[in-house]
């Protein structure tokens, strides 16, 4: 009787081995940017090598096959490096930095339908080409426009032209420490630039639209009137949008932070779960074509058409195409009676997604959804068989929530590194969400069906509004019971990176009881206590200043270990137990969420050990005296009425700080006063947020 074989994972899952070095090149180009011509002969060379190996005789080919491997390494990492360095716009010759600010007429052709903001219209769109004299420069660099609200909207479709002669302003941080970058998540997206337009200061040209795109736009649109006109509840129609294709503008804020703090928000987000059920939903149609041995390629070919279709109206979103990319896969396996490896498909499809567009390496969906699905293909058989259930509606309910367990294993950590808390409920929630939203979106999809038939789609759209609604307050419902929410979590991208290292030698080790990876696992977690540890430590002897980057508010907090002593607006601090507020992340990050309370010195000075901290503010005034009252530091705010010079030729000080409650006037006389003087100033607006350790 012969022995099973059993293969390598290596050999099981090859795209494994291949998408490593290719991510690993990704990450060196983008936080080193080697060069490129030094690349091209690194991958030309390893070709050359590998091709040279393959030509010799079998028998001396064996003495090269590490050779071999190495030669393969270097060839995908410098794949990497070059597929991120191409779609870097900097890089590119005719990037649209190299000609801004040159009194240019600048053509923008509008590539999504506006948004409308609280002051503006926001518009997406591509610079086609700048027109300079006589010369005309084509590019194809991203930005961001934000037009100002009229009385009449102004009426922009996908595909016009809009033309301006304002120069581009490029997209700046708030530098607030440890809060959303906005600026690297333009960059991610490959947009650096943006602009206000005021109004009558540009001009919109019909543009020759590309039918695909028009089709597109089109299509949503219709199924978003759908929407509106058969489920008439404002709330439960945004959440209907975004459940069938992402359409996020009328979703209720209040509402998605319930659904983050219970766990389900993933059913918001258009991911494999819903091209699973719209695969299942394609297959099970189109089954009785496959019985004709002659018609059989018309199954695969519809299902992955009506994949792709509702990836593309779904907004095409890296955990949509991350789906739509599996199950292509898992089509075309089943079209030629192949049995494919579900983690070599997931491993193939980020291979395809990263060569298209390697930054959303960088992108937390993808992040998620990827880990997700890892998640489940490796956890979700051992967990479901922890326990044997014979009762079969029990077993069910157990193997739902083997599925929801399974799925967090992996991405426990992001969530935490990302949002900074974890929803203790999600078991319960997942249970009675996942399968409803899965009704929900059988049943949007025939009211998009039965859309011409009005009596059928009225009674289709209550029913949906009904269950919409029952969902939302059940969800609400369970966001505020006590200890919903697991809060003020905090994990560097060290932790999070040990907690993954944890996690895969405690998997290894009690999937084949090899002692080295339980081993390696306990070094790992001493590792990660040790840096808790240190972090600890260190955070209750700290003393810093932080004055935030928060447009047009006054708001600073003195660290002192432990606690914070919070400066500026009140609006501001009482918005801080926001997971989005840089305070409450700050705070979280230094661990001094504890407020305090310590004594003033001459009614706006502070004095902590050996430094004197002066907030000057509109409203005070200084009288001069015999002697100038020295200050280690000088912080304005409010656009004092006091000039420069008279403030400081009563104070005397070594820093100077200008906040973001002040404008842009006040910014330029204290910086061309403190240049004259010789004194560091520092703009929170232009230089992000300032940070400094205190003696």
């Amino acid at each position: 009787m012969q022995g099973h074989i059993v293969l390598p994972i290596w050999k099981e899952v090859p795209f494994l081995r291949i998408i490593l070095p290719l991510i690993a090149g990704i990450i060196i180009q983008d936080s080193c940017s080697y060069s490129i011509t030094i690349c091209c002969y690194l991958f030309i060379l390893s070709l050359l090598l590998i091709l040279l190996i393959a030509l010799l005789p079998l028998t001396k080919r064996f003495y090269f096959r590490h050779s071999k491997g190495i030669c393969l390494f270097v060839s995908l990492l410098c794949t990497g490096i070059l597929i991120t360095s191409l779609q870097q716009p900097p890089l590119q010759k005719k990037w649209i930095g190299q000609f801004n600010n040159m009194g240019a007429v600048i053509c923008v052709d509008v590539s999504s339908a506006p948004v409308e903001k609280e002051k503006s219209y926001k518009v997406t769109g591509i610079v086609v080409r700048m027109l300079l004299d006589s010369s005309e420069i084509e590019t194809s660099d991203k930005v961001t426009l934000y037009i100002e609200k009229d009385t009449v909207p102004p009426v922009i479709n996908v595909g016009d032209h809009i033309y301006f002669e304002k120069p581009l302003q490029e997209i700046k941080g708030t530098g607030n420490p440890g809060s959303f970058d906005f600026k690297r998540y333009s960059e991610l997206q490959q947009c650096f630039f943006q602009v206000y337009l005021p109004h009558k200061t540009y001009s919109i040209y019909p543009g020759a639209q590309q039918k695909w795109k028009q089709f597109l736009q089109e299509s949503r649109n219709w199924l978003v009137g759908i929407i509106k006109k058969y489920i008439p509840s404002k709330k439960e129609a945004g959440l209907a949008e975004a459940l069938l294709i992402a359409y996020k503008d009328d979703l209720d804020k209040t509402l998605v932070q319930s659904y983050a703090n219970t766990g389900v928000v993933h059913i918001i987000a258009i991911s494999g779960l819903h091209l699973g059920l719209v695969y299942w939903l394609l297959a099970t149609l189109l089954n009785p074509i496959a019985n004709y041995t002659k018609m059989k390629w018309i199954k695969p070919l519809g299902v992955i058409a009506g994949l792709w279709l509702f990836s593309l109206l779904a907004g095409a979103s890296p955990s949509v195409l991350r789906s739509a990319v599996m199950f292509s896969f898992l089509v075309v396996g089943e079209l030629f009676g192949k049995r494919t490896n579900a983690i070599n498909n997931l491993a193939a499809s980020a291979f395809l997604l990263l060569c298209f567009n390697p930054f959303w390496l960088w992108d937390a969906g993808f992040q998620l959804s990827y880990a997700a699905v890892l998640s489940l293909l490796i956890f979700m058989n051992p967990v479901y068989q922890l326990f044997t259930i014979k009762n079969k509606w029990l077993d069910l309910l157990w193997k739902m929530n083997a599925v929801t367990l399974s799925a967090q294993i992996l991405t426990i950590p992001i969530c935490i590194y990302y949002f900074h808390q974890f929803p203790n409920a999600f078991l319960l929630t997942n249970l009675i969400a996942v399968p409803l939203s899965s009704l929900i979106l059988f049943l949007e999809l025939a009211l998009c069906a039965v859309a011409g038939l009005d009596k059928i789609a009225s009674v289709l759209g209550q029913v949906l509004q009904w269950l919409l609604y029952s969902m939302n307050y059940f969800v609400e419902k369970v966001s505020r019971l006590p200890f919903t929410v697991w809060e003020h979590l905090y994990l560097s991208l060290l932790q999070t990176l040990l907690l993954y290292v944890l996690i895969f030698c405690l998997s290894v080790w009690l999937f084949t009881k090899v002692k080295s990876a339980l081993v390696i696992g306990i070094i790992t977690l001493m590792v990660f206590i040790s840096t808790r540890t240190i972090h600890l430590v260190e955070s209750s002897r700290q003393k810093k200043l932080v004055v935030y980057n928060i447009a047009k508010k006054q708001a600073a907090d003195i660290i002192l270990g432990n606690k914070h002593i919070f400066i500026g607006d009140s609006s501001v601090n009482t918005n801080s137990t926001s997971t989005l507020s840089p305070l409450y992340i700050n705070r979280l990050r230094l661990n001094a969420l504890d407020t305090d309370s310590f004594e003033m010195k001459f009614g706006f000075v502070y004095k902590i050990g050996s430094t004197t901290l002066l907030f000057y503010n509109a409203g005070y005034k200084i009288t001069p005296g015999l002697e100038k009252i020295r200050v280690s530091l000088l912080c304005i705010s409010n656009n004092p009425e006091s000039s420069p010079e008279e403030v400081l030729s009563s104070i005397e000080t070594g820093q100077i700080v200008l906040d973001a409650s002040n404008n842009a006037k006040t910014v330029s006389k204290w910086r061309k006063e403190a240049a004259i003087m010789g004194i560091a100033c520092h703009s929170v607006v232009d230089n992000g947020a300032f940070v400094i350790n205190l003696p």
